[in-house]
């Protein structure tokens, strides 16, 4: 998830994504230059979460804007699947688990 100056929104957005049904998640977030608040609103929820071991922060240099976010974390990604999020989204509490139910039910006819 690229995170810039949303402070505003991002508590909202982080713990839709911590709370989710499914157990298996990878959570990667790049923090591109953000000026506001929000790396310390981030870190506290990490720090108080059960799924700190999965989460993992990285930092651009300088604000390179959400596309080469994206691709950072593309690039640091270990998971089979992959969920784009912005800092300013909320996702339903079973929305990852609905998503991979749906791959794997659909994958069974397609060979890939």
């Amino acid at each position: 998830m690229p995170i810039y100056n949303v402070e505003k929104y991002i508590s909202v957005t982080f713990l839709s994504i911590l709370n989710q049904s499914f157990d298996s998640i990878e959570y990667i977030l790049i923090d591109d230059c953000c000026t506001d608040n929000i790396m310390t609103i981030v870190q506290n929820i990490i720090s108080k979460s059960t799924r700190r071991n999965d989460i993992k922060v990285y930092k651009h240099i300088n604000n390179r804007g959400v596309s080469a976010a994206r691709n950072t974390g593309l690039s640091k990604a270990t998971g089979k699947y992959i969920f784009f999020m912005d800092s300013d989204d909320e996702i339903s509490e079973k929305c990852i688990e609905i998503h991979y139910n749906t791959i794997i039910k659909k994958s069974t006819f397609f060979y890939w």
